[in-house]
């Protein structure tokens, strides 16, 4: 990768930094504890009852010097068209390297598919 695609994509991960002021939180059971949650509907229940209470996401794990998860950009939009991802691009570029070692951190790289929702924690 040259310097000024680097330099973009450092520019573009700094911005997202700045304006991603309020993490979205992940809730996890506790083990041992008997967990009671509720699913909220989906945010077109209202005029559709019978809509998705759930979205597929794809996800990237690992990214960064403090490994951690962020959403792939292709999921981010309602086009039909791909959407540039500069992670989703970095992966790729590893798995086409010659060295092993390029070859296993592109496939940890690569987006994998997860389903969010909305909960409330009761118990």
């Amino acid at each position: 990768m040259d310097d000024k695609k680097r330099q973009m994509l450092q520019n573009e991960a700094e911005a997202l930094k700045q304006r991603d002021k309020t993490p979205v939180n992940f809730w996890n059971p506790k083990p041992g504890v008997k967990s009671v949650i509720r699913i909220l509907p989906g945010k077109d229940y209202l005029t559709n009852p019978e809509s998705i209470f759930f979205k597929k996401i794809k996800v990237h794990w690992g990214v960064g010097p403090d490994k951690r998860r962020v959403m792939c950009r292709q999921t981010l939009t309602q086009q039909k068209e791909p959407v540039y991802c500069p992670v989703c691009e970095w992966a790729a570029s590893l798995q086409n390297s010659n060295k092993k070692e390029d070859v296993v951190l592109g496939k940890e790289l690569q987006a994998q598919d997860r389903y969010v929702m909305n909960i409330i924690d009761i118990a």
